[in-house]
């Protein structure tokens, strides 16, 4: 494959992976259309870029809202709802299952037997509650503050800087769930964690990410300015390194579902961060 069917591919498969975008009924070829299990450890730098994409639904929406004359927060709220439901709510429920492992288990085992349970509990609710509640205000407040086209592009943004924020957390964690690979059969990969299906993100995947994320970045650069690049890439940095420190302590490594809440935590830091740099 080309240089250009690997950037494809990187990108279509990330989308597939991290949205319910139709992806698979491109004309494409190459892993994804065989139907073959894609390897993240070559694809996952794509994140960036293929947050952008799933975020562009939500960022139309919001933009026509707006044209119609609807409130902003109601703008907001549509715009999120767009958001969870082109996503599937992949990174809310594991931000839900996070909650409910790390606070409802008292042992390692127990917090991610929790976190495998497709039952929400009370932590689970209660963070989906309060960060769908802050993610609509603080889309609210930033579509007031900088207007419909600025706030379309920024939460562009978001959503790319948002899924790259996934990649360190991945890389600097090992797999919370670590069955020796020779334990590991067809059958039961799919209750072995997400590194033993999927691959694992690596250094070097995060570095290409980081390149693959300058668009995002620009993004904020052109609508914002340098100085909200650096206050979001701060509170970036900030919400990783608070994941990393919670997991390590609970479970002492990553999960897919860790990874879906760093998205949610990072999207609601970088949201926080554009309107405090406004």
């Amino acid at each position: 494959m080309n240089g250009t069917g690997r950037f494809l591919g990187a990108i279509t498969a990330s989308v597939q992976f991290l949205s319910r975008l139709p992806v698979h009924r491109l004309p494409l070829t190459g892993p994804l259309a065989s139907g073959a299990v894609t390897d993240f450890s070559k694809t996952a730098h794509g994140f960036a870029l293929a947050g952008i994409i799933i975020a562009a639904p939500s960022a139309f929406i919001l933009w026509l809202c707006v044209q119609a004359g609807l409130p902003h927060l109601v703008c907001a709220t549509l715009a999120v709802a767009a958001l969870v439901f082109t996503t599937g709510a992949l990174h809310e429920d594991g931000l839900a299952d996070l909650f409910d492992g790390f606070w409802g288990g008292h042992t390692k085992e127990r917090k991610l037997a929790i976190m495998r349970d497709s039952s929400i509990g009370t932590y689970g609710t209660l963070a989906l509650v309060f960060s769908s509640f802050l993610r609509v205000s603080l889309l609210s407040a930033l579509l007031t503050a900088t207007g419909a086209a600025d706030a379309t592009m920024l939460l562009l943004a978001v959503g790319g800087l948002s899924r790259f924020a996934m990649l360190p957390v991945w890389t600097v964690l090992p797999a919370a769930r670590r069955p020796l690979e020779d334990e590991i059969t067809t059958e039961d990969k799919s209750a072995a964690g997400l590194s033993a299906r999927y691959g694992s993100a690596t250094g070097a995947t995060t570095i290409k990410g980081a390149v693959f994320a300058l668009p995002a970045a620009a993004l904020v650069v052109l609508f914002t300015g340098v100085g909200s690049l650096f206050v979001s890439l701060l509170a970036l940095a900030v919400s990783v390194a608070v994941i990393i420190t919670l997991a390590r302590h609970h479970i002492g490594g990553h999960t897919g579902d860790v990874l879906g809440a760093t998205q949610q935590v990072a999207e609601l830091a970088l949201l926080l961060a554009l309107l405090f740099a406004i």
